[in-house]
């Protein structure tokens, strides 16, 4: 992963049990890159980042949910704001974030959105919106 990564300062990757890894980096500014670029995936498995929190045993962290951006098709123009994005995005998770550039430039075919999903709970590819 670190050939992958490429962090400034580099990593280190500790065995914690038998599915689950610690990565320390070097400095913060490498850890955000990397989080910010999530889903990651190795050996075709998706690999679920969290930051530890000062109290948490890492062994004991559920790690439960992944991040990632959802492309919703199919979008009138006129719907093509925050609040729509954040309706939407909410029914697949939890509303993380709206991409700036939807609205800027030229059109665009699709609403980009950040969203927090459960890892146990399906996506849901279609959903009918009434207006």
């Amino acid at each position: 992963m670190a050939a992958i990564w490429k962090p400034w300062e580099g990593v280190t990757i500790k065995d914690v049990e038998r599915v689950n890894f610690l990565f320390q980096f070097f400095p913060k500014l490498d850890m955000q890159s990397i989080t910010n670029g999530v889903p990651w995936y190795f050996d075709n498995q998706l690999l679920i980042l969290d930051k530890l929190k000062p109290n948490d045993v890492p062994d004991q962290v559920k790690l439960n949910h992944v991040s990632f951006w959802a492309q919703i098709h199919n979008i009138l123009v006129a719907f093509m704001s925050e609040n729509v994005g954040k309706y939407l995005a909410n029914i697949n998770g939890e509303f993380l974030e709206y991409d700036p550039n939807n609205n800027s430039g030229g059109w665009r075919s699709y609403m980009r959105v950040g969203v927090i999903g459960d890892v146990h709970v399906p996506l849901k590819k279609v959903k009918k919106v009434k207006k």
